[in-house]
């Protein structure tokens, strides 16, 4: 195992592991910490780049000036912090209604519902002619979501250990 024969150690720390390097040498990087980590030795990131920790951490800590916030499993603190965003782009003159519409413009209509509720529950509340619908887009939470959710003071304690 070639990442264990560069560094034969059994913890690996890094403040800030990829700040100020180009796009190739990230992902490099990001590459030898998975490999690390996969072959047993345990890796504790700090970093205020919120993909690189969802990238290379199954498990997280917010800090928010000095105090722990939130720690759990990157993927339960997502889920259980944060909405998925769907934009259903229509042809004109669509008629909706429902609790999780944030937003309707004549070309689109858009929804935040929550992680575990089902695009399929949601398209059949609204009862659209599919084909009024040209395109559906859906972004899902993302650990940067969860840190905000943080910020604007919602309480979460230890998610999952």
């Amino acid at each position: 195992t070639q990442a264990k024969t560069l560094f034969p150690y059994t913890t690996l720390f890094r403040s800030e592991p990829t700040a100020g390097v180009d796009i190739e040498l990230r992902n490099t990087l990001w590459q030898f910490v998975k490999e690390l980590n996969s072959e047993g030795t345990s890796v504790l990131l700090t970093t205020h780049y919120l993909e690189e920790a969802e990238m290379l951490c199954p498990r997280v800590g917010i800090i928010h000036q000095g105090e722990l916030k939130a720690v759990g499993e990157t993927k339960t603190l997502i889920k259980d912090m944060t909405q998925r965003q769907i934009v259903i782009y229509v042809n004109s003159g669509v008629q909706c209604e429902s609790p999780y519409l944030v937003e309707k413009q004549e070309s689109y209509l858009r929804f935040q519902i929550p992680s575990n509720m089902e695009v399929g529950n949601l398209m059949a509340q609204l009862k659209i002619d599919l084909n009024k619908i040209t395109d559906i887009k859906i972004r899902e939470g993302r650990l940067e979501d969860a840190f905000l959710s943080v910020l604007n003071h919602k309480k979460v304690d230890e998610v999952s250990r």
